[in-house]
């Protein structure tokens, strides 16, 4: 097979990079380099910095596609102290003291606590709240358990069966348990709500007479192992 990989950043490994930001996360990098080492030993044409258009695809040779494009990070609201994990573990934004409310008690919004914590230079009160009943939905036990052991440990607030209503400045309304209340002296909101598919080159391909699949995140919003094996269904396919 004649296989062509384009990256739209410098640097491969989409969300995995963000995912190996946190503390204790790091190990996370020996995968990418280690499927980085067999795209050279396998001699796939790598373009990294080079975001692919749907007119060049459909202008190329290429008999078929594999769309491994992501997801965008949700936010249900949009203000000046209003922000995604994401933004900040790509360091788009910037947090250092303060009081934050951290929407979304999944991996995301835990390990970035911890990062917050990690690199915080002045006083600085965490508070992460969840729908569900219980943090770390998904989480392996033996990631989970330590992990809720060191928020702990460094005075986060959790706060489960909580939905957040509203946000006004620094103020939020919450639903907890049929009730609402209000907590304000916000700073700052992070939303680590999950994600959506990116969709858009899929639509802009989707007739264009070349096998198209899509795998990933760019598929349904869930965890690297099944985007991996996404990807390995749609190679055999082929």
């Amino acid at each position: 097979e004649d296989v062509t990989l384009y990256e739209k950043e410098e640097k491969l490994g989409g969300q995995i990079l963000l995912a190996a930001i946190p503390p204790h996360k790091s190990s996370l990098l020996k995968w990418i380099q280690y499927l980085e080492k067999e795209l050279l030993r396998l001699n796939v044409k790598i373009e990294p910095g080079h975001a692919v258009s749907a007119e060049e695809i459909r202008e190329s040779s290429y008999d078929a596609v594999i769309l491994a494009n992501g997801s965008h990070p949700m936010a249900f609201e949009e203000g000046k102290n209003i922000c995604t994990a994401h933004q900040i573990l790509r360091g788009e934004t910037v947090i250092s003291e303060g009081n934050v409310l951290i929407v979304g008690g999944g991996m995301v919004g835990l390990e970035t606590a911890e990062y917050l914590n990690s690199v915080k230079k002045g006083e600085l009160s965490l508070t992460i709240s969840e729908m569900k009943n219980a943090m770390g939905e998904g989480i392996a036990p033996g990631n989970l358990v330590p992990a809720m052991g060191r928020l702990r440990s460094i005075g986060v607030t959790m706060m489960t069966e909580t939905k957040l209503a509203e946000i006004s400045g620094d103020t939020v309304r919450l639903e907890t348990a049929g009730q609402e209340k209000e907590e304000s002296g916000f700073t700052d909101i992070v939303f680590a709500v999950g994600s959506r598919p990116d969709t858009g080159l899929y639509e802009a391909l989707k007739d264009c007479g070349k096998e198209i699949y899509v795998v990933g995140d760019a598929k349904e919003a869930g965890q690297a192992l099944q985007a991996v094996a996404d990807g390995t269904a749609a190679a055999m396919e082929l």
